[in-house]
Order: C-alpha cells, then structure tokens, then sequence
C-alpha cells in the first residue's frame, strides 16, 4: 500500500458546490477502489491524503493533475510498503478550513507554506490532527 500528500491550487471560480461534487464522485470511485484520505482546503488551497494499493492511487493522482479544477499539483510526499492507514474507514474525509477552525493545536497557518517544506513525518502529523472520530464524512 501507498500514501501519497499532494498539494494544489484550485482554479479560478472553484468553489463549495465544485468541492462537494469532487467529494461525491471520489467517494464513489473510492469504495470500489479501496482509496481512502483526507481532502483539506484552506484559503484556494487543496491538501490531500491518499491511501490505497499502489494500482488505484497513481492513476487517481494522475487524473488529478488532468483535472481542470486543479492547478500547480505537486506530490509533497509518496510512502511505499505503509502498513497501516490513517484513515481506514473514510472513502473521502473533508474539511473546509475556511469554513471552519481548524484544530487548535495548529492555530493560524497557510496551508501552502506549512506543506510545502515539510517532511513525510510532519505532513502525517498534520493529516493526523484530524481524526477520523472527530468528523462526520457524508455519503
């Protein structure tokens, strides 16, 4: 199994109503496939967690690159041979963090600077700080 934390910019115009209809189709795409993640949006930012079997992910990742609503997609940090998941029972965790607080243990941030330099044990520390019990993920 893979983890792969991507990060991107969402294009002009992108918003709520665009984000709910990714959701809908990836988590239907994502329980035949058996991906899970976390999608996290801050301020025209996207920051994602995928975890699955290495045949599933690549090519999602790479449709997300292909996708018009996605804009400079950079792979922050790629884990072969994972164990475990972070989130095993979400097809597709959300949080709009300019809807809401973010978990308070991280405070005020931007979601590009704090991702961009960092390493595979923080972004998992970031993805982590929001767990699974804590979110209802709507079908």
């Amino acid at each position: 199994m893979i983890r792969l934390y991507y990060l991107s910019k969402a294009a002009e115009g992108i918003g709520e109503e665009d984000i709910q209809e990714i959701l809908a189709t990836s988590r239907r795409n994502n329980i035949v496939s058996g991906v899970t993640g976390l999608l996290i949006v801050k301020e025209g930012w996207f920051a994602q967690a995928l975890e699955g079997r290495r045949e599933y992910v690549d090519p999602l990742y790479n449709k997300i690159c292909w996708d018009a609503r996605h804009t400079e997609t950079e792979i922050l940090s790629r884990e072969d041979g994972v164990d475990s998941r972070i989130f095993p029972s979400w097809s597709m965790g959300y949080r709009n963090l300019d809807l809401e607080e973010p978990p308070r243990v991280l405070g005020d941030f931007d979601l590009r600077e704090l991702l961009i330099s960092a390493d595979p044990y923080q972004l998992g520390v970031f993805f982590r700080a929001f767990p699974e019990d804590s979110l209802a993920e709507a079908l």
